[in-house]
């Protein structure tokens, strides 16, 4: 079916605004976690169970999900704001390489989703930094499966 209504401005405007403060899914901090071993990035039952994976700490921020436009992209995300120093997570000790990460609510537990990397990044020694960008969800994306795997830039 093609579609033939032309969404109104503030409609959009409030349906937007209901997928980011998404009750015990978008509405708290999340929490972040790097994990070494593979899974699905849309089927949380296959997220690995070790939690927090050694030898990293959880990463966590004290705000909510935001809501932004991508101005590059040209699509609305919802974004984890970035604690103070940035997603920089750093090693307690060497271990195995670090595949992906998962992403919950800090507050309920539950899933918001995750990836994994195009090429695995092994934990040499203890102090080792591993900074991550960013962690957004395209509004699309909570509709329809986004792409995998993540290439890290």
């Amino acid at each position: 079916m093609i579609s033939n209504v032309v969404a109104e401005l503030e409609m959009q405007r409030a349906a937007r605004e209901l997928i980011a403060v998404t009750p015990d899914w978008l509405d708290t901090p999340p929490k972040v976690r790097l994990v070494t071993v593979p899974f699905v990035p849309n089927n949380s039952g296959t997220y690995p169970a070790v939690s927090p994976v050694v030898p990293f700490l959880v990463g966590t921020t004290g705000a909510p999900w935001e809501l932004q436009y991508d101005a590059v992209e040209g699509d609305w995300k919802v974004v984890a704001p970035e604690p103070v120093g940035g997603w920089d997570f750093v090693s307690t000790d060497a271990g195995d390489s670090i595949v992906g990460f998962t992403v919950e609510n800090a507050a309920s537990n539950n899933w918001i989703g995750g990836n994994m990397f195009e090429t695995p990044i092994p934990v040499t020694d203890a102090g080792q930094h591993i900074m991550l960008p960013n962690f957004s969800l395209p509004l699309a994306d909570l509709l329809a499966s986004a792409a995998t795997p993540y290439a890290l830039e």
